[in-house]
């Protein structure tokens, strides 16, 4: 399962845009939304109470360049 977060103001704080995968920790299988609810992979059958996630982060701003010297 792979669901893609746009960037965001909430709060005054930025959220940058990032995308989650969410795979079984056993058969690396990608899982979908019943899988998830049921807590089960329905390939291997493994527990997905805690399924493996891997994050990706987008960086839509660049900081601003300072103009000390170091």
């Amino acid at each position: 399962m792979k669901a893609l977060i746009e960037a965001a103001t909430i709060d005054g704080q930025v959220s940058a845009k990032h995308e989650i995968e969410i795979f079984c920790p056993n058969c690396t299988r990608d899982v979908d939304a019943q899988e998830l609810s049921n807590q089960v992979c329905s390939d291997c059958g493994f527990d997905l109470s805690e399924p493996k996630q891997n994050v990706a982060i987008h960086v839509t701003t660049l900081p601003a360049a300072g103009s000390g010297v170091m």
